[in-house]
């Protein structure tokens, strides 16, 4: 029987990539840093996700599997060794600390299963960062024939994520999540995952990700920051005013329009890549979760201020787009630490110092001026 390693038992982790490896029936382990998401499955032994297909609802109930911590005994060893496929289910600054405490395992498995093949799926939204983590490997395996075995049997690959999972908590047992596209996946896979359901393999996947951050989470990160600011606490509530409404769909159509004068693909693959057919039933979607760490989200690359640089090269003012960044300056949530960070640097420094910082531009930016005179406005 195949064997996945999930490494990050939070909402995606379980949610996603446990539920369709356990439909498919894999053997499903889990490995997170965090005590109490790892305690949450073992005392409990088992976790439920409730999936909100086109069609139906499935409410499944998965409890074959094995849940392990960051523990001095180094308890997830086997699952490590045996690994067909290694999903990485983090956010992009937790792969260090992840990859480190492989390390030894990965060595090991040299040793004692060499010719295994081993795919390494990395789901984050963040692009380009494959090259930075087969560093991290490789700065873990020092011998020359434990290199060889990381170019000729592991696959490190990236995703398009285009699935919507949420729960109370990272910890919780009670996960909601969306089933109506893939995981696009960078191909080629070493191992046959055709059985896996909502996995799909996919080429170019630089650019599609690129496309798919700024026509799927731009739109949803202003409705996020959109909703806090009206003081509601999902996006089920932010959709269904109009306000809101109105601008998530001018941030759309800004996002078309700069895309479409910037590469050469059309309307139909956009639409193809970031239109989501209905899923059964309201699945319930917190605005904590979708505007979690604005400085990620506000960066210069990133969702917004990306293609907001992206049309303005392309002689097109993103009107929408920079009240949705100025609207992310002013979100101020309590629980979200990066917001209090952004929040200390507008109180101390100033708003054009915390745009200047955050988003990546240049001080004498029309860009800067922009967003500083929209934050203005809604202070």
């Amino acid at each position: 029987m195949n064997n996945v390693l999930i490494v990050g038992a939070g909402r995606l982790g379980k949610g996603f990539m446990g539920e369709i490896f356990d439909n498919a029936g894999w053997n499903l382990s889990f490995l997170d840093n965090d005590d109490t998401v790892i305690k949450e499955l073992n005392n409990n032994g088992y976790y439920k996700v409730t999936v909100h297909r086109e069609d139906r609802i499935d409410n499944r109930i998965i409890s074959k599997y094995k849940a392990y911590s960051y523990d001095k005994d180094y308890s997830c060893e086997m699952a490590i060794i045996n690994a067909n496929v290694i999903a990485m289910t983090i956010y992009p600054e937790d792969f260090p600390e992840a990859i480190a405490y492989m390390g030894a395992a990965f060595r090991k498995r040299v040793e004692e299963n060499y010719a295994q093949n081993l795919d390494v799926i990395c789901l984050t939204n963040k692009n380009y960062l494959i090259p930075s983590f087969e560093k991290l490997f490789l700065n873990e395996l020092s011998t020359e024939k434990e290199r060889k075995w990381f170019r000729e049997h592991v696959a490190l690959r990236d995703t398009i994520v285009r699935r919507a999972t949420d729960s109370e908590s990272n910890s919780s047992i009670n996960v909601r999540s969306t089933a109506v596209l893939s995981l696009l996946v960078q191909s080629p896979l070493l191992n046959d995952l055709s059985s896996v359901e909502w996995i799909e393999p996919c080429d170019n996947v630089e650019l599609m990700k690129d496309l798919k951050v700024f026509t799927v989470n731009g739109p949803h990160v202003t409705a996020a920051f959109a909703g806090y600011l009206k003081g509601y606490t999902t996006l089920n509530e932010t959709v269904r005013d109009q306000e809101c409404v109105d601008l998530i769909n001018q941030v759309h159509d800004e996002i078309y329009e700069g895309i479409l004068r910037e590469y050469r693909v059309n309307k139909a693959d956009l639409d193809k890549l970031s239109i989501f057919p209905a899923a059964k039933g309201e699945l319930e979607d917190h605005i904590l979760r979708i505007a979690w760490d604005p400085i990620r989200k506000l960066s210069r690359n990133d969702r917004l201020t990306g293609i907001a640089c992206i049309c303005l090269k392309n002689d097109f003012y993103p009107r929408g787009i920079i009240k949705s960044i100025a609207n992310g300056f002013a979100y101020d949530n309590e629980q979200d630490p990066a917001a209090m960070e952004i929040q200390n640097c507008i109180k101390n420094e100033g708003i054009k110092t915390a745009i200047v910082k955050y988003c990546g531009l240049k001080e004498n930016s029309i860009l800067v001026e922009a967003i500083e005179n929209d934050y203005n406005k809604i202070k």
